[in-house]
This record gives C-alpha cells, sequence and structure tokens, in this order.
C-alpha cells in the first residue's frame, strides 16, 4: 500500500510526468522514471541503515543480513527486482524492464574520505538519469538506454 502511494505521489507531486522527448524521437517514460524514484526512495531508508551500522561499529555493512535485512531480491517490488547492500556499504538497485532497462542498475556508494560520509550515486544503464535525480551520474556507455 505504501509503496503504490509513494509511486502515486512521485507520478502527481514530481516533473517526471513531463520529461522530454529523447533524442532519437522516441518518448521517455515518465512510468519507467518514476519506478526509478520508487527505488531510490528506498535507498534513502537503505542509507539510513547503512549510516546507524557505521555508526556503531566503525565499519560500513557488507550485506543486508548486516543491518538486518532479508535477501536483497525481497526488497524489490514492482519495477525493483533487488535492493543489496554490498561491500564497503555501497547500495546496489537492480531493476526490470518496466524502466527501459530489463537489469538496469544504480549504485549509491558512501565516502567518509571527510569529516562526513558523502553518498555517490551512478549508472551505467540510465543515461537520462541526471534529468530527474541530479544527484546521480550516468557512467559510460548504456546497456539498452541508448
Amino acid at each position: 500500500m505504501f509503496r503504490t502511494t509513494a509511486l502515486a505521489l512521485v507520478l502527481a507531486w514530481s516533473p517526471l510526468a513531463a520529461l522530454p522527448a529523447r533524442a532519437d524521437g522516441a518518448p521517455e517514460s515518465a512510468i519507467g522514471a518514476a519506478h526509478i524514484a520508487g527505488g531510490l526512495s528506498l535507498a534513502s531508508t537503505l542509507k539510513v541503515r547503512v549510516m546507524e551500522h557505521y555508526m556503531m561499529t566503525g565499519e560500513f555493512p557488507s550485506s543486508n543480513e548486516d543491518v538486518g535485512l532479508g535477501d536483497p531480491s525481497s526488497l524489490g517490488s514492482g519495477a525493483l527486482r533487488s535492493a543489496e547492500i554490498e561491500s564497503g556499504g555501497a547500495i546496489l538497485l537492480t531493476y526490470g524492464p518496466e524502466t527501459g532497462v530489463d537489469g538496469g542498475e544504480i549504485r549509491l556508494v558512501p565516502d567518509e574520505a571527510t569529516t562526513r560520509v558523502r553518498w555517490t550515486c551512478t549508472t551505467r544503464d540510465y543515461a537520462r538519469l541526471p534529468r530527474y535525480a541530479p544527484q546521480c551520474v550516468h557512467e559510460g556507455a548504456p546497456a539498452s538506454d541508448r
């Protein structure tokens, strides 16, 4: 219920529904963008779990189990197939075809190089992600989002 409501709010109250057409003339998928935004919303919760673990142990977790969460696929819902905490506290979101890229990934990585932990968000699969998630960067050639 919450995720459905959150997705409806994302569609209703964000600029996602008015995304421009792609350079190749195909329409940008507002629904795909909303599915991605839903996963990024879940990632915010995972970031809190990662930071709590870091504050208690002085180390970043290396798995969902380290922060008391189940199997990565158990956190998936709809277009989000899985949400996995990896080595160093990185969070890997893997999406289904509803986002426009079957198996598309977004990775959020904590960096403790300063006195404050900062998160970087990168993807190789969603070239237009920075348009609606400016905190994210597209790196390299996308898998299917050409």
